[in-house]
């Protein structure tokens, strides 16, 4: 399954923490009309940005990794990040369940660290099981129960405590997806930002087990993180059972620059349309001519920049697809920007394309 989040079941809905926390959902830099309409019930819809590392699919029965507790650096702005591990199934719907660490910083507060865990049960409200310190070594797992269920433990290596919690939820359905994630959460159901997100040290996932031996992960399975105002990070390649996330440098980091300015305005963009019917019409008029001059900006980043020989075909191509989304979303708009519309149906066709997927395999880069 495409990780995008508006069908991704892993973000922590902040507003329902069950740790007490109270983050406003920030302002979107785009639309902040849409932001103060985004609170209420709504079809998902997340930034298909929000997680970092890796996931393969296998019928999990088992999955564990051992981790540093990212440590907030002292000066860093407010923010909110989760390490985990979790399991879900590959239907948009389907069955999840993760455990790991929460890393987070409230305004004029000191850093947070928590042990976390949360399933489609509890609405995917983080669960708290205990403190944890930054710096603290970290072995967590995930192991089905002959009932069905499942047992999550988090053993602390660096001062032998142990947190552990036994679960009914799982029974009868399948999880077919290991994942080895970062998360910058996001703050509402529906959505166009991610909470901000804040300076960490490196996160490095290793020992990574599943199903009792090492899986095989490739750059495709990888995703980058792209964060609300606390940079990008891609995951290294899989070595020794273990990966960090870094961020990226030269022709990678341009690109992802010029991608990651894209794909804020179509998360809003995105938020908009679970939204539609609720919107006033010169609303829907801003998102979607927000976006219309969002795809010619990008058209011209790309053709500005010189990009690598190996990658210059498949920016060609990406410029060309930027440039027949845009024209089909402006005719979209010139006949009224009604849902279901053949002009619609062009517009989403015109926009589910893999060239994207496929630069970002040019550049040695993840392939979302």
């Amino acid at each position: 399954m495409h990780p995008a989040r508006a069908r991704f079941a892993g973000a922590l809905l902040v507003g329902t923490v069950g740790v007490g926390l109270a983050v406003p959902a920030p302002a979107s830099p785009h639309l902040p009309g849409l932001s103060r309409m985004i609170m209420g019930p709504s079809t998902a819809s997340y930034p298909a940005t929000g997680f970092g590392g890796y996931r393969t699919t296998t019928k999990v029965a088992a999955i564990s990794a051992r981790w540093t507790v990212p440590a907030i650096a002292p000066r860093s702005p407010a923010g909110f990040a989760a390490t985990w591990i979790g399991a879900q199934g590959s239907a948009s719907a389907g069955p999840f369940i993760q455990v790991g660490t929460i890393e987070f910083k409230q305004p004029g507060d000191a850093p947070m660290y928590l042990l976390f865990w949360s399933d489609v049960q509890v609405g995917f409200a983080a669960q708290p099981m205990g403190g944890v310190a930054p710096g603290d070594v970290v072995d967590v797992s995930m192991r089905r129960l002959g009932s069905g269920g499942w047992r999550l433990a988090v053993r602390d290596e660096t001062n032998g405590a142990v947190a552990s919690k036994s679960l009914s939820y799982g029974r009868g359905q399948t999880f077919n997806q290991a994942e080895w994630l970062q998360e910058d959460p996001a703050p509402a159901h529906v959505t166009p930002v991610d909470l901000p997100y804040p300076r960490l040290s490196t996160v490095t996932f290793s020992r990574l087990m599943v199903n009792g031996a090492p899986p095989s992960l490739a750059r495709g399975d990888g995703q980058t993180l792209m964060t609300l105002r606390g940079g990008t990070f891609v995951p290294t390649a899989v070595s020794s059972d273990s990966f960090s996330l870094l961020r990226p440098t030269g022709v990678p980091a341009r690109y992802l620059s010029y991608a990651g300015s894209l794909d804020r305005v179509l998360s809003t963009f995105e938020a908009g349309l679970a939204l539609w019917p609720r919107l006033p019409a010169t609303l829907r008029r801003k998102v979607a001519s927000g976006l219309v001059r969002a795809f010619g900006m990008s058209r011209r980043r790309f053709e500005a920049f010189d990009w690598s020989p190996a990658a210059q075909g498949a920016i060609a191509a990406l410029i060309h697809q930027n440039h027949v989304a845009e024209v089909a979303l402006q005719r979209w708009i010139a006949s009224g920007m009604a849902i279901g519309s053949p002009s619609y149906e062009r517009m989403i066709r015109s926009m589910r394309s893999r060239v994207g997927v496929i630069a970002r395999q040019d550049l040695g880069l993840p392939p979302a």
